[in-house]
C-alpha cells in the first residue's frame, strides 16, 4: 500500500549545559516564507531550479490555475492574512508508491496525475487550497507532492493533523488512488489485504 507522509516535522535531540536531553520539533512551516518555498519547490519554479525535469505535471485547487506561481502564492497567503494566522502556515505531504505499485503502474503519468487530482480535490472539498505536483525523480521514482493551506478558506478554522489523523488520511488517500485506478482502467481487480491485486 502506498504511503501518504507528512513532511517537515523533525524531532531533534538536544543537550543543555548540564547534559540533560530534550527533544525539539522543527520544520513546522510556520516561517513567513514557508508557502512560497514549498510551492516553488513542488512546482519546480525556484530560481535556477536544477531539477525541473523531475516535474511531470501539477494542478491547483482554490487558486487561479492559469496565473503565475507568484499569483498562486499570493492567493494562499491572502487566506492566511485574512485569518491572522500564527504558527503552521501549510502542510506538505508526499504520496509514495511501493516498488510493486511502480512495477504495476509503470510510467503512466496520466494516471498519476489523475490520482493527484482526486486527492487534491478531496482537500479542496474540505475547504483547503491545495497544489499537487507529480515528480519522477531518479532516486525516488514517481511520487506526488501536496501543499495544503493550513487555514480553511470557508470558515477560517485551522487544520490540525495528529498521528491518528495521519493514519486516517493515509487510508483515505489510498482508497482514492484505488478508486481512480478502477475508473481509469475500467477493471475491477481482486482485493487483497492492504491493497489490490497487482497494487
Amino acid at each position: 500500500m502506498a504511503s501518504f507522509l507528512m513532511m517537515g516535522i523533525e524531532e531533534r535531540e538536544n543537550k543543555n549545559d548540564r547534559g540533560e536531553k530534550s527533544k525539539k520539533t522543527t520544520g513546522d512551516y510556520s516561517n513567513k516564507d514557508a508557502v512560497g518555498k514549498v510551492l516553488r519547490y513542488i512546482t519546480r519554479t525556484r530560481f535556477n531550479e536544477k531539477d525541473q525535469h523531475h516535474l511531470k505535471a501539477y494542478g491547483i485547487f482554490g487558486a487561479i490555475g492559469y496565473g503565475s506561481i507568484d499569483d498562486i502564492i499570493t492567493e494562499f497567503e491572502n487566506v492566511l492574512r485574512i485569518h491572522s494566522v500564527t504558527g503552521r502556515r501549510l502542510y506538505h505531504f508526499v504520496f509514495n508508491f511501493t516498488e510493486l505499485e511502480h512495477a504495476f503502474l509503470g510510467k503512466n503519468f496520466d494516471l498519476f496525475y489523475r490520482i493527484g487530482y482526486a486527492q487534491a480535490n478531496w482537500f479542496f472539498s474540505q475547504g483547503y487550497q491545495t497544489v499537487f505536483a507529480v515528480h519522477d525523480d531518479i532516486d525516488k521514482a514517481v511520487h506526488i507532492h501536496y501543499a495544503v493551506n493550513a487555514i480553511n478558506f470557508l470558515d477560517g478554522h485551522k487544520l490540525h493533523i495528529d498521528r491518528q489523523g495521519t493514519e486516517q488520511l493515509n487510508s483515505t488517500m489510498n482508497q482514492l488512488a484505488i478508486n481512480v485506478y478502477y475508473s481509469y482502467t475500467g477493471q475491477f481487480q481482486q482485493m487483497i489485504p492492504g491493497g489490490f491485486y497487482g497494487w
